[in-house]
């Protein structure tokens, strides 16, 4: 009875890809009816482009991160299974001090070459960046959305979908450092903005190895957060702004450029060594009672039983069938989000 339940449960940890084709169709759905709301509501003259205002976008993008939010809790909560990465994980209070520090040092490690790829993008093709509702804010009412959005939404909406839920499915499937870079590109794609692409991924990536280091999201939701949180103070707040375009100015010219790619390159080494020191210290303080030396030889006979040969699982195995769902379900939506991001050229 053991080994006929073992595939079932096995099977629940793939839904993270399930949960990423949920959310692009969520974002996808929302983005179509803040179009056709901008349609009835603020439509002009037939040449004239559909204005909405700001705080009716960024009140979108929050419930965006909503329905994010809800989509992970319900899922996981309709197929009863305990993620492997969750929020609930109780950690060393000294991680969540490093999440904070590490979501400033990636504006510095990252943001020059993001920059780079930017103007790239502008001088070399014919990509232009589309207005944003964060940009220029004015009044309290933007400058609040902007913080409940940014600040503490998508952190928490993003994070549980890319960081919680995907991870889950990809760390069955792909190595760990694979699992980090494809939760980065599927991150950084699902914004559809290519001026956004290059400091997304790293972003992704790098929330991605703290959430493999310490089996939580809360370290993610930290780093996201606190990355999010300086630069809506620069947006909001001119020294600040007037400091990061100093900085980015003097590393996007010259031998500045290379000093951004060395940047990058350490910071990418700095998260995946993280990993690496966690998953050995891991293996180090790792015992098992009896019971649990039970349960796991347990699962490894099944295991072994279900990798033998045998005609009755030829082609018709859980796994398999699981598996072509679990591709389609990340490689379907991810087209889509790089059609509308090749779109905007």
């Amino acid at each position: 009875m053991q080994q006929n339940s073992l595939p079932k449960n096995e099977l629940k940890k793939e839904y993270g890809a399930y949960i990423y084709a949920g959310a692009i169709l969520v974002f996808i759905c929302i983005q179509l009816a803040v179009y056709v709301a901008a349609i009835f509501i603020w439509r002009g003259e037939p040449d004239e482009p559909l204005t909405p205002p700001p705080e009716f976008l960024l009140f979108a993008s929050f419930l965006l991160q909503v329905g994010f939010a809800a989509l992970y809790f319900l899922f996981y909560r309709k197929h009863r299974v305990k993620p492997d990465h969750s929020l609930k994980t109780k950690l060393n209070p000294k991680w969540y001090a490093l999440s904070a520090i590490l979501g400033v040092a990636c504006l510095f490690l990252f943001m020059s070459v993001h920059i780079l790829f930017a103007n790239f993008l502008e001088n070399r093709t014919s990509f232009t960046s589309p207005d944003s509702p964060f940009a220029d804010p004015s009044g309290f009412i933007q400058i609040f959305l902007i913080i409940l959005t940014a600040v503490i939404a998508a952190p928490i909406g993003e994070e549980l979908i890319f960081r919680g839920g995907l991870i889950d499915g990809l760390n069955k499937k792909f190595p760990v450092f694979a699992t980090a870079a494809l939760s980065g590109i599927l991150f950084s794609f699902m914004h559809m903005n290519p001026a956004s692409t290059v400091y997304q991924f790293f972003l992704g990536f790098a929330a991605a190895c703290l959430v493999l280091a310490t089996k939580s999201i809360i370290p993610a939701v930290i780093l996201h957060a606190v990355s999010n949180l300086i630069v809506a103070l620069s947006i909001l707040i001119n020294p600040v702004y007037s400091f990061f375009n100093l900085y980015t100015q003097r590393l996007t010219s010259g031998w500045g450029i290379v000093l951004s790619i060395l940047l990058a390159f350490i910071g990418v080494s700095v998260f995946a060594g993280l990993v690496v020191i966690s998953n050995k210290k891991r293996k180090i303080h790792t015992y098992y009672t009896p019971q649990d030396k039970s349960i796991i030889q347990e699962k490894q006979a099944a295991e072994n039983v279900l990798s033998s040969p045998s005609p009755s699982l030829d082609n018709v195995s859980p796994y398999n069938k699981s598996s072509k769902l679990f591709y389609a379900c990340l490689i379907a939506p991810f087209l889509i989000t790089l059609l509308v991001w090749l779109a905007h050229f």
